[in-house]
């Protein structure tokens, strides 16, 4: 059996800064609320993610044949409860991905970071705390399998800065993750913005 991922691990791939709320007129209480709320189910998918991702990296192959199905089946019951039915995912190749099709990708561990570190973080709280939008910023190196035009299968470094929108909703006094977004920051040389005009 693979083994369980470092404290020192799982504290590069969480973020431990306060988010700023950005919403004007939030009351104080509901804010703190709604950043705690976020920051517990980020930390509970992040630890999920960082077994498996520690299992794919010793092993070289799917992290899930690194632990027996049951306990697979029970991690696999914690991100779905975490993840709402809906959930959709548009990774930085715009290909979109369903909540199972996230979790499949999250239980065979195929994206592998070496290093993740949140850089910035924003929170906007809309509905007395029913749904949240984060967007953030966060530096990571690593490997993912992907797949190209060709068919063929294989590692790609996707290291980088990337942009983050998720989306968070609160039914039946539980918040779970309803989208998500990244975008890769282009290199520097690359680099373009919508010009806007002056009122």
């Amino acid at each position: 059996m693979a083994k369980e991922p470092t404290e020192a691990q799982i504290k590069t791939m969480v973020t431990t800064a306060r988010q700023k709320v950005l919403t004007p007129g939030v009351p104080a209480t509901l804010a703190r609320a709604a950043q705690n709320d976020v920051m517990a189910l980020n930390s509970k998918c992040v630890l999920t993610a960082a077994k498996y991702n520690d299992a794919a990296m010793t092993t070289g192959g799917d992290a899930r044949k690194s632990f027996d199905a049951a306990e697979v089946a029970r991690d696999r019951a914690t991100l779905e409860s975490l993840f709402a039915e809906e959930y959709n995912f548009v990774d930085p190749f715009g290909v979109i991905s369903t909540r199972d099709q996230t979790i499949n990708t999250i239980l065979a561990g195929n994206v592998r970071k070496d290093s993740f570190r949140t850089t910035a973080e924003a929170l906007q709280i809309h509905d007395n705390g029913r749904t949240i939008v984060s967007t953030g910023k966060f530096a990571m190196e690593g490997k993912a399998k992907v797949r190209f035009k060709t068919g063929t299968v294989r590692d790609k470094d996707i290291s980088g800065t990337y942009h983050s929108t998720h989306t968070y909703v609160k039914r039946d006094g539980r918040l779970q993750l309803a989208s998500s977004h990244l975008t890769q920051d282009p290199a520097a040389d690359d680099k373009v913005e919508f010009v806007t005009p002056k009122p």
